[in-house]
């Protein structure tokens, strides 16, 4: 694999990029390093592309495109955009050739692919604001490209329209526009000092435009799940980001070839910068995590990859491998040594108790310990088991036994519920006092319950659940007198108990009992 040798700084930097190692910088690049930076990941991806292209014999030329494509945009790096240049290169477009432009100053990219009857405007937002991904736990999983404008080549190739079209995007690249400056983040202070530009201007308007010579289609979009973080000092003004030059080459590459095809040009790609990184610049615990992102890369290709692949990887791998020992092996060869200390371990066992001869004979004459241990006397309240009498609980008796026993009260009397209350409704079904024993326990429940699981939904979901048991209780006992009642309707939706958070058999058989007698109240009702 042939290899460029780049500054080790700027190498280390553009590593960050693209590997995002767990320790990452905590301030931004100078804007001359950015540039740099910028610059190499373009440079090395269009040799890697080159490469690549020759060792699977691109016979369509994919790959060819694709480095001259990178080539322009290093272009774009090197010097401020030229309504000149972009000019050309839009005019001198071929069938199945791609341009990509980032519009800097709007936080934008545009990626221009020319066929034999259309040209196609993909354009999508590159950073993400901060306040999202300070919000985002994990990876942003974002579409690419966010819109497409497809217009026909007889509009496309004209040449007023070209100028027209890149005088607007040159402009675009390095006017910053008040209102689309930054997107405010809430979550920080400093937003308004550091956070990306709002891409309206080409997202919007730029679209706009071109919908007035063609039409909009509906893409095959990409997901990329996008590593990215907002890092910076506390006396810092702007934030460390991920390169957006680095996402613009993955969305053009994923865009332009198979996805097969593309996880094996990254893995190609990712191993040709491990190469490059052998200088003492790169501490160990990088190239460990290099080593490892890039096997789990080719674990998730298994055996689709292309040998040369698999054995450029190996190389890399061993090679790094050979480093870490190496290093290794000089730290332990730096690590103190200790003379052989000179011990006596046969006088060093025997041990002289001195004085200690009455204790002992104490011990054997069972008076080792003269002060007796007190009795244990547990302060708890005892647990309410099975076969209960839910009369306990009425007149203030559950409330009684919460105050003692929190948790294991509202538990023992949940169990009791959902086990024992429907053989006791059916036993007192024509007790004439039986509901105000379930009303009593209705409103002592709904007022210690409800504080007491206010911070968990499971918790809520089974008060819930018990309400409703008690209350079908209540409806069985009070319309057995009054059977009137059943013409009325309960008022309680049937699917109140699919919302439910419920892990247990015996809530879920619980629950099923609640919905089938709801239903059944409503078949009543119909009839």
């Amino acid at each position: 694999m042939e290899e460029s040798n780049p500054s080790n700084d700027i190498l280390l930097q553009a590593v960050y990029h693209v590997f995002m190692p767990p320790k990452l910088p905590q301030e931004p690049p100078t804007d001359e390093n950015k540039r740099l930076i910028d610059l190499l990941l373009v440079q090395e991806s269009k040799d890697a592309a080159e490469q690549y292209g020759a060792l699977i014999c691109d016979e369509h030329g994919t790959w060819d495109r694709m480095a001259s494509t990178l080539s322009k945009l290093a272009q774009d790096i090197l010097s401020p955009l030229e309504p000149s240049v972009l000019i050309d290169n839009m005019v001198g477009m071929q069938p199945n050739d791609v341009l990509a432009l980032y519009i800097r100053a709007q936080n934008a990219a545009v990626i221009i692919r020319k066929s034999v009857d259309t040209t196609d405007f993909e354009i999508f937002e590159v950073q993400a604001p901060s306040s999202v991904v300070l919000s985002t736990p994990g990876k942003l999983a974002r579409h690419f490209p966010e819109s497409v404008i497809r217009i026909p080549n007889s509009v496309g190739s004209d040449r007023e329209f070209v100028e027209a079209i890149a005088n607007f995007l040159v402009h675009m690249n390095e006017d910053v526009i008040e209102d689309a400056s930054k997107d405010q983040c809430d979550d920080s202070k400093q937003a308004e000092h550091f956070d990306v530009a709002n891409p309206h201007y080409i997202s919007l308007l730029f679209a706009a435009i071109l919908r007035g010579f063609g039409t909009e289609l509906e893409p095959q979009r990409v997901c990329k799940r996008i590593g990215d973080e907002v890092l910076m000092l506390e006396d810092g003004t702007f934030p460390w980001r991920r390169s957006p030059l680095w996402l613009i080459i993955r969305v053009l590459l994923h865009t332009s070839v198979e996805s097969t095809e593309y996880k094996h040009f990254m893995i190609y790609l990712h191993t040709r910068l491990l190469g490059l990184c052998s200088d003492e610049l790169f501490s160990s615990d990088l190239l460990a995590t290099m080593r490892v992102k890039i096997t789990r890369r080719l674990l998730k290709v298994k055996d689709s990859a292309p040998g040369f692949i698999i054995n450029a990887a190996k190389d890399v791998i061993d090679q790094v491998e050979t480093t870490l020992q190496a290093r290794w092996s000089e730290i332990q060869a730096r690590a103190p040594k200790f003379e052989r200390l000179d011990l006596d371990l046969d006088s060093a066992s025997v041990h002289l108790l001195k004085g200690s001869g009455s204790y002992i004979n104490e011990v054997f004459r069972g008076r080792s310990n003269l002060h007796r241990s007190s009795a244990f006397y547990p302060n708890h309240a005892g647990r309410i088991v099975d076969n209960l009498d839910f009369t306990m609980f009425a007149e203030g008796g559950l409330t009684e036994v919460f105050n003692k026993t929190k948790h294991l009260a509202l538990f023992d009397f949940e169990n009791a519920v959902h086990k024992q209350l429907v053989a006791w409704v059916d036993e007192h079904l024509h007790d004439g006092t039986a509901y105000k024993i379930i009303s009593s326990v209705i409103e002592q429940y709904s007022s210690i319950a409800p504080p007491y699981y206010k911070h968990d939904v499971a918790d809520q979901s089974i008060m819930i659940l018990t309400l409703l048991q008690l209350w079908i209780a209540l409806d069985r006992l009070v319309t057995s007198h009054h059977s009137m009642l059943l013409e009325y309707s309960p008022e309680i939706p049937e699917n109140m108990i699919e919302v439910l958070l419920l892990r247990s058999q015996l809530h879920i058989d619980s629950a099923n009992f609640v919905q089938t007698y709801l239903r059944a109240v409503a078949m009543k009702m119909l009839l």
